[in-house]
């Protein structure tokens, strides 16, 4: 599949093409029909027209022409012969598509210290009957007969890719593209506090029917959904409903691994996925009802071995067989690996005191896209015993708009931030991050969201304990919710984006329309932009009290289109209090950020560091949304433009060298931020 990215006034969209690039079409044979498996029509001046027709559908699988009429067909197909009709399958291309940064260990039939290009490697499996997949690396091409223990997450250095053979068609089916099921155990762990996470999954299998037009539909949806979500705005509702009405989605996308797919899944409360390696979008699957459902794995189950089971209710639409022998649990997982149905048996349930229930995934058009189901589950753990943060030499001052402005536009400077022990780190949010929305939900959704990065960051350095503390400080008179997270300090001034009128919010204030409450107190409203500038200026001393390097990092308010107008107020408002203050317009240094600007721009995070913090902090922030809000799935909303941290201006970066430094600067240490 292809995937295509626009941006436009700071809303982004993502169109699926959904069809694979490399795919062609076989020869096409006179007089011959496919057996059942009707998908959709499409009228064709020839059976040859027809190919790039069903190759545009992302169910399509093959097609037979009569009349001026192609006759889409989907899954696994049988030729049968008829009169006057001519038939052709869409095949997929000797490999699927690569991931990056993983291998498969062991089972090798060759190794060749020659190759180091996917395409070379996959051309080199293709030639042995025995290749299923491949491992290619600086280090040379392996070609396996199995799937060994999967690794995610290798050094980019190595340059490594892994991918399945498109298994060759099946001479049952005369050209019909047919796939070899094996289950493969794995685990994952999507970041050192985490416990691996234990999965098996099948190549070339879906959690979802291949019914006529569904997954374009869906497809249809998700993009529709995706391109109306403006940052900082509250989503809709973007868990999906297939067209059979039973199998709901949580559609993850711009997702960068298998294993990152199962711990999005697991992190949501899910089991069930599956990932479509060419659009980068993973699915969770939300299967009603809580019957007791036994899973199995690739490997036979240990004699001492407990059974591992989800209370979910797998749809009778993936039944392999309505009953077979088994007496307990035990017996049941043991029927489904032996089971001999031409669909992978994945997990059982108890029919009766001696009968089960088996179930698996259904043929998906291409190896690609991979089900599965998690055997554990999602664990995050902190280091024990961990001091409490005190006595800093250093504080670095981040002032947003939004609670998750820092974790998009500039992790690259404040990672660094966080990892010295030394410095303080202050978050200042000005809105509520509310979006029109009186009940104050999304508001706290987001809230929780930014405690949980923040919480994620602190505890994959392992420096500081994380327990949060939460107060309520007067500063000028008014009251502020702070929150305290290792040495990172949060303070929300929830100031409403828009108001219920959508126009008693932060910018009718900053721009002098007339006063604005914040949501957390009413009845006491800021009577103008100065006066909520004081506090934001009482804060900045207050944090900076006692302490030589502060160094401030904002939005900038010179910058230029696309971006959010409270970006801008906010970033003027910092630009405002320093440059009011004579030590630190001339001794402090200040970072002005890029947002909108450059998010489709290169990934420029340190990898893999940054980037991997950055994308499992985002995963907690979507996590602790989620457990908020089930109806958001926040994930979807810019992961595609996370890496990105582009710093417009810099400014007093030079006053602490001993040639420049200014009398007034005499006694005040710069702490250069790193980029």
């Amino acid at each position: 599949m292809r995937v295509k990215f626009f941006v436009s006034a700071g809303i982004s969209a993502i169109a699926l093409l959904a069809h694979p690039t490399s795919a062609e079409c076989g020869v096409i044979q006179s007089n011959t029909d496919f057996k059942g498996n009707d998908l959709a029509t499409a009228l064709a001046n020839s059976a040859e027209a027809c190919c790039p027709i069903c190759d545009a559908n992302p169910s399509c699988t093959g097609f037979a022409f009569a009349g001026g009429v192609c006759y889409l067909k989907y899954g696994p197909l049988v030729r049968i012969p008829k009169g006057g009709i001519s038939a052709g399958v869409v095949q997929p291309s000797q490999c699927a598509p690569a991931e990056q940064n993983v291998d498969y260990d062991g089972n090798d039939l060759e190794c060749i210290r020659t190759i180091f290009t996917p395409d070379e490697c996959c051309a080199k499996c293709a030639s042995n009957s025995q290749c299923q997949l491949y491992v290619v690396s600086q280090f040379g091409c392996c070609i396996k007969s199995k799937p060994g223990p999967r690794f995610d997450n290798l050094d980019p250095a190595w340059n490594a890719f892994a991918a399945f053979r498109n298994q060759p068609a099946s001479s049952s089916n005369n050209g019909a593209w047919t796939t070899v099921a094996v289950v493969v155990d794995a685990s994952t762990s999507p970041d050192s506090r985490v416990t691996p996470i234990s999965y098996s999954y099948v190549a070339g299998a879906q959690w979802f029917p291949t019914t006529p037009l569904a997954m374009t539909s869906f497809l249809a949806t998700l993009n529709a959904t995706i391109a109306r979500h403006e940052h900082g705005a509250m989503p809709e509702r973007v868990t999906l409903t297939m067209q059979d009405g039973f199998n709901n989605v949580m559609p993850f996308t711009s997702v960068t691994s298998l294993g990152e797919c199962v711990a999005l899944v697991g992190s949501h409360g899910e089991a069930f996925f599956t990932y479509m390696s060419d659009s980068g979008i993973c699915l969770g699957h939300q299967f009603p009802g809580t019957t007791k459902t036994l899973l199995r794995r690739g490997a036979a189950l240990a004699s001492t071995a407990a059974v591992v089971s989800v209370a979910k209710t797998i749809p009778v639409d993936f039944v392999l067989s309505p009953s077979v022998s088994g007496s307990d649990d035990r017996a049941c997982v043991a029927a489904c690996q032996a089971s001999l149905t031409p669909l992978v048996c994945a997990a059982a349930t108890r029919s009766s005191s001696t009968t089960c229930m088996l179930f698996g995934p259904l043929v998906a058009r291409t190896p690609s896209t991979i089900a599965g189901w998690l055997t554990s589950a999602f664990v995050a753990t902190v280091k024990p015993n961990l001091p409490v943060f005190s006595s800093p030499t250093k504080v670095h001052i981040y002032t947003t708009a939004h609670q998750d402005d820092h974790e998009l536009f500039m992790s690259n400077a404040y990672h660094y931030s966080i990892a010295d022990a030394a410095t303080k780190v202050v978050f200042v949010y000005t809105t509520a991050g509310d979006d029109k929305d009186a009940l104050n939900t999304w508001r706290i959704a987001r809230e929780r969201g930014t405690l949980a990065a923040s919480t994620a960051w602190v505890d994959n350095l392992g420096k500081f304990n994380s327990n949060p503390k939460t107060e309520t400080v007067t500063i000028l008179n008014r009251k502020l919710a702070k929150v305290t997270v290792g040495n990172v300090v949060h303070y929300f001034l929830r100031i409403p984006e828009l108001g219920p009128d959508g126009q008693s919010g932060f910018m009718a204030l900053v721009n002098n329309q007339r006063p604005i409450a914040p949501m957390d107190d009413p009845w006491k409203p800021y009577a103008n932009r100065d006066a909520f500038k004081d506090v934001l200026a009482a804060i900045f001393t207050a944090e900076a009290s006692g302490i030589k390097t502060v160094t401030f990092n904002a939005q900038d308010p010179q910058s230029e289109q696309p971006d959010h107008v409270m970006h801008w107020a906010s970033g003027q408002l910092v630009w405002d209090i320093v440059n009011a203050d004579p030590k630190w317009k001339t001794c402090a240094p200040q970072n002005y950020y890029f947002d909108y600007q450059h998010w489709f721009d290169t990934v420029n995070v340190d990898k893999p560091v940054v980037l991997n913090l950055q994308r499992y902090a985002w995963l907690r922030m979507s996590q602790a949304i989620y457990n908020t809000n089930s109806s958001v799935l926040f994930w979807s909303m810019h992961s595609v433009n996370l890496g990105r941290t582009y710093i417009r201006r810099t400014i007093n970066t030079n006053a602490g060298r001993p040639m420049l430094i200014l009398r007034q600067c005499a006694n005040y240490t710069v702490s250069p931020i790193h980029v």
